[in-house]
């Protein structure tokens, strides 16, 4: 299926609902309003969007060790480099190489391990009584606590051995974005791309007086949504998140 635009979610949410109003609609559309930024529909879409992000897993984006850290190569043996980017979420797969372009994964590029930073600090602090390694082989990342609007969400690397000249790219989990034009396209498999439009209607239901469509809704979900929507919905109740997995 060919991807979906904000628009073509709209549509399908409002006629979820049986909107099929210009005039004064229940809620507030992009054409009656005037704007995205003005519209009451796109919370909805978009509150449906970050949970099916969120079921989903997101997508992998892959990133030179320029555009990762500061600097973007070891210059002395600590093994220590800092974010540059305040838009990842998590790191899944991180190597070592020569090649400053390498977005990882290449020919030469060496995937370490990740370990906890505990683990890595001892690594560093115990260098000298563990041999001489020309590469490294083990890191681990964390976020910062700044005061500085600017750093937040930016993320520090830490590595071991600590060997000079070596980049460091990665393979990450972006932040979610949400949708803010009409031309945007939700960044969600075909079957999310699906449901989202019906999810954002099942999450209006109650809000504009027709909670009798819930049940329906809730039938057009595939099954990996009906999932994911019903522990959500048990933690929410229960505010455990133990408590949704049984």
């Amino acid at each position: 299926m060919a991807n979906i635009t904000a628009a073509d979610h709209e549509t399908a949410f409002l006629d979820a609902l049986q909107i099929n109003v210009t005039t004064d609609p229940p809620i507030a559309t992009v054409a009656s309003a005037g704007s995205v930024a003005l519209s009451k529909t796109y919370p909805f879409l978009n509150d449906a969007y970050a949970s099916l992000w969120d079921i989903s897993g997101g997508s992998i984006t892959k990133a030179t060790s320029a555009t990762l850290w500061t600097p973007d190569v070891t210059a002395d043996a600590t093994g220590v480099l800092a974010g540059d980017l305040t838009t990842v979420s998590e790191i899944l797969h991180l190597w070592g190489t020569l090649t400053a372009g390498s977005t990882g994964g290449g020919s030469g590029d060496i995937e370490l391990d990740r370990r906890d930073l505990a683990e890595v600090l001892f690594w560093r602090n115990q260098n000298t009584g563990l041999g001489t390694y020309i590469t490294p082989m083990i890191y681990s990342v964390h976020m910062k606590a700044t005061a500085t609007a600017a750093d937040v969400n930016k993320w520090e690397l830490n590595v071991a051995p600590g060997v000079t000249g070596y980049y460091f790219p990665a393979w990450y989990v972006p932040h979610f974005t949400a949708l803010a034009a009409t031309t945007d396209v939700p960044d969600l498999p075909d079957i999310f791309q699906r449901d989202m439009p019906f999810l954002a209607a099942y999450n209006a239901c109650d809000l504009i007086g027709r909670p009798d469509f819930k049940a329906s809704l809730f039938s057009r979900f595939s099954e990996k949504t009906q999932l994911g929507i019903k522990r959500k919905e048990s933690a929410m109740v229960d505010a455990r998140q133990d408590d949704a997995n049984r």
